[in-house]
């Protein structure tokens, strides 16, 4: 019975000391936050504009006050605090041509022969490293656009980015991203 005992709690240790190790639980540095200001447009109810930042509405009344979440002005000015993890795995997708020469949503004008990415909330401007598992390439680059707008993918590369990273044959790859601090 001593014998047990002893081996619970120190798998007891071993498992609290794990989860203490984790950077995930212990690190408040494990999250990029950013705030974005929105002014509510007409149609705009507290779930779309949750739904556009991918935050709960909930946490968008609550942080800007709302009392009554059916009642949006338009022309109000939102708070919208959300967090990013500082790595994240991302369904990554490419884009070329039909957009080339286009303005991205930065202003900048779409070169799919440089590099850089869209990505549907991170800030713009945000530089990240964008790495592929498969064959151990990973490319420093700039987000500078929004999208991509297909459910469940979360990045857009310019051609030359995804050329580089291996992904121009198939189309879509599963890539790891890390946020710059």
């Amino acid at each position: 019975m001593k014998k047990r005992f002893s081996c619970i709690i120190f798998l007891l240790v071993l498992l609290f000391g794990t989860v203490l190790m984790n950077d995930s639980y212990c690190s408040q540095d494990s999250y990029f936050s950013h705030t974005y200001k929105y002014k509510v447009r007409k149609g705009d109810n507290l779930q779309k504009v949750g739904l556009r930042f991918d935050v709960p509405w909930r946490k968008i009344a609550e942080l800007n006050n709302i009392p009554n979440e059916r009642v949006l002005p338009v022309g109000k000015k939102l708070i919208v605090k959300k967090q990013f993890p500082y790595s994240f795995p991302a369904l990554t997708s490419w884009y070329g041509k039909p957009f080339h020469g286009r303005k991205t949503a930065n202003g900048e004008v779409y070169n799919m022969y440089g590099i850089s990415a869209a990505h549907k909330t991170l800030p713009l401007g945000t530089m990240v490293v964008v790495s592929n598992p498969k064959n151990g390439r990973e490319l420093k680059l700039k987000i500078n656009d929004r999208g991509p707008y297909i459910k469940g993918r979360s990045l857009d590369l310019s051609f030359a980015a995804a050329k580089y990273l291996g992904i121009i044959e198939q189309g879509v790859a599963p890539l790891l991203v890390k946020i710059l601090k």
